[in-house]
């Protein structure tokens, strides 16, 4: 695999559903900050969103064939879809639906101003006690300009460039790197289901497809900007959303696997800076 080829993903499909917690189980730190429950049984009924279709830079809908599923409420959940088929004795072709092969789930939170991002890798409404994360970057060697965004951690707790048209879009001000001599910013990489549900947090309540249908993030050019009501009022429960990433074994000839989406979130760049 050449390094073109190891910068751009040819396929995914995801699935973003916005999580609604039950009233009367936030959780609140010892500084008076309302977080997520820590329990499963903290959230209730979904939002359930479309499934979408990434494939090399642009988005659409993956199709009425491609659904989430879940049996019941707490339960693991995935994307279901003809992921092959068999030509029956007349000729026509059968296809065969089974569960898409996941790469990643994330469950990303706004906790408004003080805690704009906290995330851990795994669909908090089947899961008690998970490990949660402060969002945190890391700086590619040498440095490109590029903030990747990295699973459990990063080694800064700011982008690493210089005026990134990105913020406060996609994540506010209080991001910004405090070095005035930085590089220019160049883009934001890292961890494709964490920048799927930032992007998804950018819209208001229940619209999280919006983004997507109206083709604000596209050819890795973000042309949005953050919905004046997609924050959390201050004093209620922290905004969420579940990413489920799954490679897309649909479409046999697209350069869509495990080692390609990898590969794309070391050295690629989801958001390119506007200039």
């Amino acid at each position: 695999m050449g390094g073109k080829e190891k910068r751009r993903i040819k396929g995914t499909s995801q699935e973003i559903n916005e999580l609604q917690i039950l009233e009367g189980h936030d959780n609140v730190d010892v500084y008076g900050n309302i977080l997520p429950p820590n329990s499963a049984d903290g959230y209730g009924k979904e939002i359930v969103g479309l499934v979408w279709r990434y494939e090399n830079g642009v988005v659409s809908q993956a199709g009425s064939e491609f659904v989430w599923h879940r049996t019941e409420e707490g339960s693991p959940g995935g994307i279901f879809g003809p992921t092959g088929g068999y030509f029956d004795v007349n000729g026509t072709f059968q296809p065969v639906i089974r569960q898409m092969m996941e790469y990643q789930t994330c469950s990303v939170f706004n906790c408004w101003r003080f805690l704009p991002c906290r995330f851990t890798d795994v669909d908090v409404s089947t899961v008690d006690d998970p490990f949660w994360h402060n969002l945190e970057f890391h700086q590619d060697r040498p440095n490109t300009g590029i903030t990747r965004i990295i699973v459990p951690g990063g080694s800064q707790r700011h982008v690493v460039g210089r005026n990134p048209s990105w913020i406060p879009h996609i994540l506010p001000h209080i991001f910004t790197t405090p070095d005035p001599s930085a590089p220019q910013s160049t883009g934001l990489g890292g961890s494709f289901a964490i920048i799927i549900a930032l992007l998804a947090l950018t819209t208001r309540h229940k619209h999280m497809d919006d983004v997507f249908l109206h083709g604000q993030w596209n050819r890795h050019q973000w042309t949005g900007s953050r919905y004046p009501q997609a924050d959390p009022d201050p004093t209620g429960s922290p905004r969420g959303v579940m990413v489920h990433v799954c490679y897309d074994s649909y479409n046999i000839n697209t350069n869509s696997t495990l080692d390609a989406i990898g590969n794309f979130e070391r050295q690629g760049c989801a958001v390119k800076d506007r200039r």
